[in-house]
């Protein structure tokens, strides 16, 4: 079996990661973004407005925890990654 794409993995695992947070799964959007070597990749979260606390967390922990485990990810594989989340806003946005 070949081995998947590491951006692609970042994006499923944040996406998963996400759908168990959110109350609305339904508008719930995870965009992948990566650079053509694929060594820099961005994933932005749009959550439905109601569920903007759940993503970031008190004291936006979950948002920090889930940035500390795919930088840990990108960290292997000599990438970099920045995870983004649309509170429709602006973003918060934060480099790994």
């Amino acid at each position: 079996m070949p081995e998947s794409d590491p951006a692609e993995r970042i994006h499923d695992i944040v996406e998963s990661i996400m759908m168990e947070l959110v109350d609305d799964t339904e508008t719930l959007q995870v965009a992948l973004l990566a650079s053509p070597r694929g060594k820099t990749v961005i994933i932005t979260v749009k959550p439905a407005s109601g569920d903007i606390g759940k993503v970031i967390g008190r004291g936006g922990k979950t948002a920090q925890a889930i940035r500390a485990i795919i930088g840990a990810i990108a960290e292997r594989h000599q990438m970099k990654v920045e995870l983004e989340i649309d509170d429709q806003r602006g973003s918060d946005r934060a480099q790994w």
